[in-house]
């Protein structure tokens, strides 16, 4: 299996470095979308583990999920696929509603809690850059040191990839956070025939993934976030 993972991070490595693009810059720059991707789904499930506790779940801390440590949230599979195709997934947070002194309401604050800490980094993310690269889109970078490059390029990272993961979970496909919104949304008949097609919803969803139906949507938050960076 580990094997197998090396020669398919290698391959990707290879096919999405672009011609000319020596391969010291390529390799740096997949390191730091990688290390930015990591950061991003931990935070991002440690704040689902942080609202539940306050509000009285204590089952994100029996099942370990209430800590910083990578090693708790990272999944094998989706760890692997963050090397290879840039875009993977952490283990889901566990949570008991029972515990909620308002089920309904705390909830939805905890399905939130992932997304928002993404636009938190975003937002911190893109303040970072305005004030260290105020001239980001008119400066020329090749005569920049290494480090200034890196980290410019780390903090852009970071501004897209933590917008799009925000958006991205707030879709209502199970089982991201946009479809537990929409449970909380919907009664009767359409709930009960949205949880009955749950599996399929979410086939759907991987379909027009991997089909790259979604990649105009991210294309836009890309757009607007880099916008931002800039003005």
């Amino acid at each position: 299996m580990i094997q197998l993972g090396l020669l398919l991070l290698v391959w990707s490595f290879l096919q999405r470095t672009p011609r000319g693009v020596p391969l010291g810059t390529a390799a740096l720059e997949l390191a730091l979308q990688v290390a930015v991707f990591v950061v991003a789904i931990c935070l991002h499930e440690f704040a689902h583990a942080f609202v539940a506790t306050r509000l009285g779940d204590p089952t994100p801390r029996m099942t370990g999920r209430l800590t910083l440590d990578p090693r708790a949230h990272l999944d094998p599979l989706g760890t692997l696929l963050i090397l290879v195709v840039n875009f993977g997934f952490a283990k889901p947070v566990l949570t008991n509603p029972a515990y909620f002194r308002r089920p309904a309401r705390d909830s939805i604050l905890v399905a939130l809690a992932g997304p928002a800490m993404n636009l938190v980094l975003c937002a911190g993310s893109i303040m970072a850059v305005r004030q260290l690269f105020p001239d980001l889109m008119m400066a020329t970078t090749s005569w920049w040191p290494l480090w200034k490059q890196a980290l410019k390029f780390l903090l852009l990272s970071s501004a897209v990839l933590n917008a799009v993961l925000a958006i991205f979970n707030l879709l209502p496909i199970p089982p991201l956070d946009g479809s537990h919104l929409l449970e909380r949304a919907l009664s009767g008949r359409q709930l009960l025939a949205y949880r009955q097609n749950q599996m399929l919803i979410s086939i759907v969803g991987l379909v027009l993934l991997m089909a790259g139906l979604l990649s105009p949507l991210f294309a836009a938050v890309e757009r607007q976030v880099l916008v931002l960076c800039a003005t």
